[in-house]
């Protein structure tokens, strides 16, 4: 049986409506991923309203891969709060996309995750509403360093289905890109 770690990241503040959460998966031998989170939101704080704070855990719930069932806990060092730095205004909800590439197969698609960044600042957008190309340069640059960082180690999870040998399986991040495409949300989950 593979176990993978999940990572739940909250967003509190005026402009996340709702239980805010960015998830993410590591293999369970991944060490030093609570870091390399905070790394990443790090990176991109300039980006995330003043009011809007990123929580990344130091523990977590370790998950069976194939159903899914909840199978132990993890703990690791590294994990801390990332307040956003800008004071300009923002559209709750309204944000970028980060797409997390694999070269998995699953079930017939192609596998492949994505993490929403919203709320994030008015300066990030164009006058005619899309991405200002520096805003996706620098979410690109953050999520290209968090794949190098966690070498292998962070997976997208497929989740299983109820019909017989529709077991999850999880693939391996091999890059990411960033759309330059405005993104909004109906719901956090990644």
């Amino acid at each position: 049986m593979a176990t993978l770690k999940r990572v739940r990241v909250t967003w509190t503040g005026a402009g996340v409506v709702g239980p805010g959460v960015s998830t993410f998966y590591f293999v369970s031998s991944a060490t030093g991923f609570p870091a390399d989170l905070q790394t990443f939101f790090q990176a991109i704080k300039a980006a995330l309203p003043s009011s809007v704070t990123v929580t990344v855990p130091n523990s977590g719930d370790t998950i069976d891969e194939a159903t899914g069932d909840l199978f132990g806990v993890w703990t690791d060092a590294g994990g801390s709060t990332t307040v956003g730095t800008s004071s300009t205004l923002f559209a709750g909800g309204v944000g970028m996309r980060i797409r997390w590439i694999t070269a998995g197969v699953h079930r017939g698609r192609r596998v492949k995750g994505s993490t929403f960044i919203a709320p994030m600042q008015s300066a990030s957008f164009s006058t005619d509403g899309t991405p200002d190309p520096g805003s996706v340069t620098l979410l690109q640059n953050a999520a290209s360093a968090l794949v190098s960082s966690s070498a292998g180690d962070q997976v997208i999870w497929s989740r299983p289905q109820p019909v017989p040998g529709n077991d999850g399986e999880s693939n391996p991040v091999l890059s990411a890109l960033v759309p330059d495409a405005t993104s909004w949300l109906r719901s956090r989950r990644t």
